[in-house]
């Protein structure tokens, strides 16, 4: 399968993603200011960062295609990436289900479904940076692979905990959820250290502005999962800052 029909299925199933999780996000919204108009803020913010991952990680995508920029680095790297990234507004599924009251799915699927996202990403970010850096193995395709099906079996069988959670959309709550914290920072401080390096030894703007854009949204999405007021708004605007950057430097590199 070629490059642009690759690409195309992952913009579609982005889409897809969106236009669920979107319809859910405004509707939720929507009953929380009808049922509580004087403290709605809280609630609303607690998903804002999934919002703004959800909406704007397809941003990179499109500009792919409008610039016709398919078949560049960024081509080769911004769809898979963002849409494991996209799959991220599932954790606002149980928030939903507690404010409308519609059940759609079993809680423990979609942490397991958010822990994979969260920790698939990680991966793909660290294999995007070394890819950059001239990492162009005829095995690339395979180890993408294998870094996905890891994080799928460790998010299946990850135990969950079977108490009750002050945040329905948290999905780090089992005391071996330490551990993926732990391997998902790790990945995440490599690929910025990995960026850093090669933004240094390169000494053009493109690679320095691929290293900021990338470090705020790792940021940005590190910080999604805290859930407090501040929190969640810094994490919104650094994933969004993030997406800009990258957006305007899409497709450029060679």
């Amino acid at each position: 399968m070629n490059q642009k029909r690759v690409n195309t299925l992952f913009l579609l199933l982005q889409i897809i993603i969106t236009l669920v999780y979107g319809a859910m996000i405004v509707h939720m919204t929507k009953i929380i200011f009808e049922e509580t108009p004087n403290s709605y803020i809280d609630d609303v913010v607690s998903y804002l960062p999934q919002f703004v991952i959800l909406l704007s990680s397809i941003i990179p995508q499109i500009a792919l295609r409008v610039k016709r920029r398919l078949h560049s680095q960024d081509g080769e790297i911004y769809p898979l990436l963002f849409t494991i990234i996209a799959i991220q507004a599932t954790l606002v599924i149980p928030k939903y289900t507690e404010v409308t009251g519609i059940f759609i799915v079993d809680s423990s699927i979609l942490v397991s479904i958010g822990r994979f996202s969260l920790l698939g990403s990680a991966a793909l970010f660290l294999i995007s940076a070394l890819r950059y850096y001239g990492f162009n193995s005829s095995k690339i395709d395979i180890y993408t692979s294998a870094v996905l099906a890891a994080s799928l079996l460790i998010s299946l069988f990850a135990p969950i905990s079977s108490t009750k959670k002050e945040n329905a959309m948290n999905v780090f709550n089992s005391q071996y959820d330490a551990y993926i914290q732990m391997a998902i920072i790790l990945l995440y401080v490599t690929t910025i250290i990995t960026l850093l390096v090669f933004a240094i030894k390169d000494k053009s703007p493109i690679n320095t502005r691929r290293f900021i854009g990338f470090t705020l949204i790792i940021v940005g999405l590190h910080l999604s999962t805290s859930y407090e007021f501040i929190t969640a708004i810094i994490s919104s605007v650094l994933y969004l800052t993030g997406i800009i950057i990258l957006t305007f430097n899409t497709g450029e590199s060679f």
